[in-house]
């Protein structure tokens, strides 16, 4: 991103291709075991992306759900915090139960305006984890005072949901399964120097959902 007075990155894709050394958190077994319970069965990542919030950036990011669709399925979004996230300095809001609503992400928008909902302010501290239904509508401010706040997101499925749903092909899932693989044969000692990734992790590209954001018109 760009602003008058000088550029700033808010967001790596792809991560593990700029950083290859954060697919150890996916080694973790105080984080994977949570996520293995909260799912239910084996379990792969469908993305892993690192967001900066900078104060650089005006912006904060709007009541959205991270998937339009709704689902019942645990499909689940996990924010690890690099570093820490204040409620005044722009930290996740959510809306309690908003991920079991049918409600559209404007609708609870106008709710929150009338005081019929309220957000819940979820601070972090560095190194703590979030976990969130891909449904749960949520926010965060933008970044206040001079420090960036760094979060590495993944976003879990169970393996049997990539196999049955057809916007991942065959041999996207077969890389992320080697992936992890790879990651839980290595013991503590070869994790620092020794992650091992398939050099063609992010050739077969796909689609996931998109988000719900409000977008209105005015008349």
């Amino acid at each position: 991103m760009q602003t008058a007075d000088e550029p700033f990155v808010y967001r790596v894709n792809e991560l593990f291709q700029f950083q290859p050394q954060f697919a150890q958190l996916l080694a973790q077994t105080e984080l994977m075991s949570y996520v293995d319970a909260i799912i239910g069965e084996a379990v792969l990542p469908s993305y892993e992306s690192l967001v900066i919030k900078n104060s650089l950036d005006a912006r904060g990011f709007d009541w959205h759900r991270d998937m339009a669709v709704r689902t019942q399925e645990p499909i689940f979004t996990v924010g690890v915090y690099l570093d820490d996230a204040i409620a005044q300095q722009g930290a996740l809001t959510v809306i309690p139960q908003s991920h079991c609503s049918q409600a559209s992400v404007c609708d609870l928008k106008r709710q929150l305006s009338n005081a019929q909902l309220q957000g819940v302010d979820i601070t972090a501290n560095a190194g703590d984890v979030v976990i969130h239904h891909v449904n749960t509508v949520h926010a965060s401010g933008r970044q206040k005072g001079s420090a960036i706040r760094r979060t590495i997101y993944f976003e879990f499925r169970a393996v049997s949901h990539f196999i049955d749903n057809p916007c991942f092909p065959s041999e996207w899932i077969e890389k992320r399964q080697a992936l992890m693989a790879n990651l839980n044969a290595l013991n503590s000692a070869d994790m620092a120097n020794n992650v091992q990734l398939p050099n063609d992790l992010y050739v077969t590209q796909v689609q996931i959902e998109p988000a719900e954001y409000c977008i209105e018109f005015a008349s």
